[in-house]
C-alpha cells in the first residue's frame, strides 16, 4: 500500500540537510526523507513497544526508571522457628 504524506512547516534547516544528504548519496530529497523517517521509526520501535502491547511493570519502569531503584533489605529466612499449632 502506497501512502502519500504531506508535512507542512518543516524547518528550513532540516530540509536543507536532507537535500545535502540526498545530493551526497545521489538520491532525491523524497528518498532521503523516506529513509530518515523509516530509520527513526524502526529504531524507536525496537526501543519502546507501543503502550498497548507492554506489561504494567514495563510501563512503570519506563516512567520511573530515571528516579533510580530501591532494594529491599535482605531478610534471613533460614532460622527454623516453631510452627504455630492450630488446635
Amino acid at each position: 500500500m502506497t501512502v502519500t504524506l504531506t508535512i507542512p512547516d518543516v524547518d528550513e534547516v532540516v530540509v536543507e540537510r536532507l537535500r545535502i544528504r540526498a545530493e551526497a548519496y545521489g538520491t532525491t530529497l523524497e528518498d532521503e526523507a523516506r529513509a530518515a523517517l523509516c530509520a527513526d521509526v524502526t529504531s524507536r520501535a525496537a526501543k519502546t513497544p507501543p503502550m498497548g502491547n507492554s506489561h504494567l511493570i514495563d510501563r512503570i519502569c519506563r516512567r520511573f526508571g530515571a528516579l533510580g531503584g530501591w532494594e529491599m533489605p535482605h531478610v534471613d529466612r533460614s532460622s527454623n522457628r516453631p510452627l504455630p499449632a492450630f488446635d
